[in-house]
């Protein structure tokens, strides 16, 4: 068990796709973002990738690969096809080889999600050696797979609109929890936001709420469910039930 949950943690997230001319500079460089930040940059081969808040990644292209890692956070890749010169992305949990498509990766400590929103994507988990084993799973689109230390959950069709809905700055709640809502504001917030006992925690909400207005959210949230917002001590934010 011991060995399986090892060889599970050296999964690595790849992407092999079809972009760009051999001829072209090769590039190595780190780009970031800030917590509250997401910028878009274009690469050397033409394609694109979005890097959500407080994300980071290398980017490291040669004659035979072009190869990205994800250090932290989130990303989604529109990818230049360029069958000669795999794409290569890697994030920690999973190997995925991506032929011509776009699609988002979000590595947590303890986990990395795959979802691809065009096109199709290979996933192959990798032993301890970092090689890959003989099971592969094929993602299309609208499908999502997420890889943690124990190996790869079940593929799920997913709507994909939701979970790539932070491009626009925007977290799409249906009936989720108050707490997983907050866990998402928190990737954008500074704040130490915390609740008045674990009831206020467990409510649920359904909306469309901005995470560039986290002021906004935050009084929308409560004034939908009957909650009160207080500022504490220094920089942390109470969520109580309203006084009857």
């Amino acid at each position: 068990q011991a060995g399986a949950a090892i060889a599970a943690a050296c999964l690595i997230a790849a992407i092999a796709l079809w972009p760009f001319s051999a001829s072209q500079t090769p590039v190595a460089d780190t780009l970031q973002t800030a917590m509250g930040e997401q910028r878009t940059f274009e690469l050397s081969d033409g394609s694109q990738v979005t890097l959500n808040t407080a994300s980071k990644m290398t980017v490291a292209f040669s004659a035979e690969e072009r190869r990205i890692e994800l250090i932290t956070g989130e990303a989604f890749f529109e990818v230049t096809p360029d069958k000669g010169r795999p794409f290569t992305v890697a994030a920690g949990l999973a190997d995925a080889t991506v032929v011509g498509t776009a699609f988002n990766i979000y590595r947590t400590e303890n986990a990395t999600a795959i979802t691809v929103t065009e096109g199709v994507v290979r996933v192959t988990e990798l032993d301890s050696n970092g090689e890959p084993r003989p099971t592969s799973n094929i993602l299309q689109a609208d499908e999502q797979v997420i890889a943690t230390r124990t190996g790869l959950e079940p593929i799920n069709t997913v709507d994909t609109r939701p979970l790539v809905a932070w491009r626009n700055w925007e977290v799409v709640a249906n009936d989720m929890s108050l707490y997983d809502l907050i866990e998402q504001l928190k990737r954008y917030d500074d704040r130490r936001i915390v609740f008045g006992d674990r009831g206020v925690a467990s409510l649920r909400v359904s909306g469309v709420f901005p995470l560039d207005q986290p002021d906004a959210l935050l009084n929308a949230v409560s004034l939908a469910l009957d909650l009160q917002l207080v500022q504490l001590d220094g920089n942390v934010v109470q969520l109580l039930k309203a006084p009857n």
